[in-house]
């Protein structure tokens, strides 16, 4: 059986700005996320990370 990842869950990142394919960028110091949803720009918002 596989074991399940545990992904973490960042508080407070602020989105930055909107891309393209509809997505939104943030940075956590140099990494960088790309967040799906029903998030704008300036938000400030919990989000899991699923992928690297």
């Amino acid at each position: 059986m596989r074991k399940k990842k545990k992904y973490p869950v960042l508080e407070q990142v602020r989105i930055e700005k909107a891309v393209a394919g509809g997505k939104c960028l943030a940075h956590i110091g140099e990494t960088v996320l790309f967040v799906e949803g029903n998030v704008a720009p300036e938000d400030v918002i919990d989000v899991q990370v699923i992928r690297k």
